[in-house]
């Protein structure tokens, strides 16, 4: 007699969740993952809602281009299943037309960038850092433009709430990319972290090793303070990351 048992990695999700009391997991080079088992895996972190959290959060990294990385996102979707425009998207629920996703409802791979790449790389850009730092198929350079691309190209249904939730992080630098205090001018910063956190829709992510750049430490400190005050009036779906 055969019996057929649900994978170990399915488990390990459900044991931290109990264990450490934990609101989400976020998963490094989310690409070099198998789309099916993640897609799995996701659906299994839903135990999590035994322990009353009813929002797990699951944001990802993707370094690669924004046409790649949202087949990642949500239910992922295909470049000819994007809504028409803006408005559009921002009506999609997870009840909307199987049309514009690549899953059926409840398969959902990740929630949102954990640090946003396209975005990053129109950052060094913007600033003079860099002539050319691009990836394929990505979004473009402009922030309106982008923005609008991501909105229709991207899966920003919350699972957990089945409405419209765009929970992208964006930051200036991550653990692993350039870090601005390495050059003298310190606006660059200040300017890319006005975007990051005041422009661009989502979650604003700072990073303490930042500090030792004063101007950089106290706007961090200010918007942190900011934001978490915000966050407080706001309705228990959002949240903040440093």
């Amino acid at each position: 007699m055969e019996t057929k048992h649900d994978p170990p990695h399915q488990h390990f999700a459900c044991i931290t969740i109990a264990m450490l009391d934990i609101d989400g997991f976020r998963i490094d080079k989310a690409t070099q993952i198998t789309l099916d088992m993640l897609v799995d895996w996701s659906d299994s972190v839903q135990c999590a809602r035994k322990f009353g959290k009813k929002n797990i959060f699951i944001p990802r990294e993707i370094t690669d281009g924004d046409a790649f990385g949202f087949i990642y996102l949500c239910r992922g979707r295909q470049p000819n299943m994007r809504p028409t425009d803006v408005k559009g998207a921002f009506t999609l629920t997870s009840d909307s037309d199987n049309k514009y996703f690549i899953r059926e409802k409840g398969k959902n791979a990740l929630d949102a960038g954990a640090f946003h790449y396209s975005v990053y790389r129109s950052l060094t850009r913007f600033m003079g850092m860099d002539g050319n730092l691009t990836a394929g198929f990505d979004t473009t350079g402009d922030w309106v433009d982008m923005w609008n691309t991501m909105a229709v190209s991207n899966g920003l249904v919350n699972a957990n709430t089945g409405q419209l939730d765009p929970r992208h992080m964006y930051g200036v630098t991550n653990q692993d990319v350039f870090c601005w205090p390495a050059i003298n001018d310190g606006e660059k910063m200040l300017l890319g972290l006005f975007i990051t956190t005041l422009v661009m829709p989502g979650i604003p992510k700072a990073r303490t090793h930042l500090a030792n750049n004063t101007k950089g430490a106290i706007f961090e400190l200010v918007i942190g303070l900011i934001t978490m005050f915000e966050v407080s009036k706001a309705p228990k779906s959002s949240c903040i990351n440093t």
